[in-house]
């Protein structure tokens, strides 16, 4: 579970930095150029889609249950 809440964080954070900070992103892209930006990112969101795939197998295996249908509702 700590994996796949690890990817879900790295993966909205890195996403929303054009949100938050855009003048470090608009600094960051002119120190550094466009194109190693734009690896780095890559880069940062494929670690955290690999997390995210890592921690949803892992709770394949051994779910955690947060809710439970009322009886009425089963199928």
């Amino acid at each position: 579970m700590l994996i796949l809440i690890m990817g879900l964080v790295i993966f909205f954070c890195v996403h929303s930095v054009r949100l938050v900070a855009p003048e470090w992103r608009a600094s960051n892209m002119r120190q550094n150029g466009a194109m190693r930006w734009r690896i780095r990112f890559g880069m940062i969101t494929l670690l955290a889609t690999a997390f995210i795939i890592m921690g949803y197998m892992q709770m394949r295996m051994a779910p955690v249950w947060l809710w439970f249908p009322p009886f009425g509702l089963v199928i």
